[in-house]
C-alpha cells in the first residue's frame, strides 16, 4: 500500500496532500478508538462487558496488528522529506506516540511479558 501511494504521489504530485492526510487520519482512527473492535468482538462470540473476558487478549491482538500495519505504510511513505512534512502537518506524527499504549503492555501485563521473555524463566 505503502509503495502504491508513493508511485500514485510521484505521478501525481497534487495528490501529496490529500495521501498524506489520508494516512495521518488513518494512524489518528486507530489511535483515538479503543472501542474500534467491539462489534467484530461480539460478533465472533465473545463478551465484551466481562472486564475479565478473555475478549480483551483478542482486542490487544487485533491492535497490534493494525499498528503494525501502519508501521509499515508509514515507514515507507515519509522517508521522503516533503511527504513528512505534510503527514507531520496532518497531525500524523502526534498520532504515532499514541500507538504506543496500544502495542506497548503497562502494568502486570507489562510484568507478564517481561518475566515470559526473561532469560532462565
Amino acid at each position: 500500500v505503502g509503495s502504491a501511494l508513493d508511485e500514485i504521489m510521484r505521478h501525481q504530485p497534487t495528490l501529496q496532500p490529500v495521501c498524506m492526510a489520508a494516512l495521518a487520519a488513518a494512524v489518528r482512527h486507530v489511535a483515538y478508538r479503543p472501542d474500534m473492535n467491539r462489534e467484530y468482538l461480539i460478533e465472533a462470540g465473545f463478551d465484551v462487558d466481562d472486564p475479565k473476558g478473555d475478549w480483551k487478549h483478542a482486542d490487544a491482538s487485533l491492535k497490534l496488528q493494525y499498528v503494525t500495519s501502519l508501521a509499515q505504510i508509514t515507514e515507507h511513505m515519509v522517508a521522503k522529506p516533503e511527504n513528512a512534512t505534510a503527514f507531520m502537518d496532518g497531525g500524523g506524527f502526534a498520532a504515532l506516540f499514541s500507538l504506543y499504549p496500544l502495542v506497548l503492555p503497562v502494568g502486570r501485563r507489562f510484568l507478564a511479558r517481561v518475566s515470559a521473555f526473561s532469560p532462565g524463566v
